[in-house]
């Protein structure tokens, strides 16, 4: 039935009103123009809501392809900078466990509640952010003070690059951590 209008030389939308489609196409901008740049100050954070008016004033002003690609580019630091910012630490103390102990374990970690230090990790980890990571758990946790006489040996050791560990001084005992999956 429409093989017709590709055989017969006639335009159509030459019989269409084009004012339907301008009407149309207004009410779909209109539509689209309410949906993104005032509807969604409610959705979206205010550097995000910002974000968007840019785009849209650039891509105005500059042109579709050049506007889009600046308002990515702004997009990018946006999130480089929200991103690195955010706390990815939290730390609690006294926190309970959800392990099943026996009374002389659960005695031994009631003593000791407050010494015990619960690290929670949140988003990603990336290069960026693991010196501050590192820089929170030295702050939460306080180490024993080193022996004010130590053998050679260790010091040599450490200045090697040794057993001893980041955190523990060679004299102290050996820091375990426990996940949740240990009993």
């Amino acid at each position: 039935m429409e093989g017709w209008l590709f055989v017969v030389k006639l335009d159509l939308s030459a019989y269409i009103p084009q004012l339907f489609f301008g009407a149309l196409l207004t009410f779909i901008c209109l539509d689209l123009t309410l949906d993104w740049l005032w509807h969604s100050r409610t959705k979206l954070s205010a550097s995000e809501f910002s974000i968007v008016w840019a785009t849209f004033l650039l891509t105005n002003s500059v042109g579709l392809e050049g506007g889009m690609a600046l308002g990515c580019a702004i997009m990018l630091a946006n999130f480089t900078l929200s991103y690195s910012t955010v706390p990815r630490t939290n730390f609690f103390r006294g926190r309970g466990s959800s392990v099943v102990r026996n009374h002389r374990q659960r005695m031994l970690l009631a003593a000791r509640r407050s010494q015990i230090v619960t690290l929670q990790l949140r988003g990603f980890i990336f290069f960026g952010n693991v010196v501050s990571i590192v820089e929170d758990i030295e702050r939460h946790i306080r180490l024993p003070p080193a022996r004010a006489a130590q053998d050679s040996s260790e010091e040599e050791r450490e200045q090697e690059g040794g057993a001893s560990g980041l955190l523990t001084p060679p004299s102290s005992p050996t820091v375990r951590l426990q996940t949740h999956w240990d009993a």
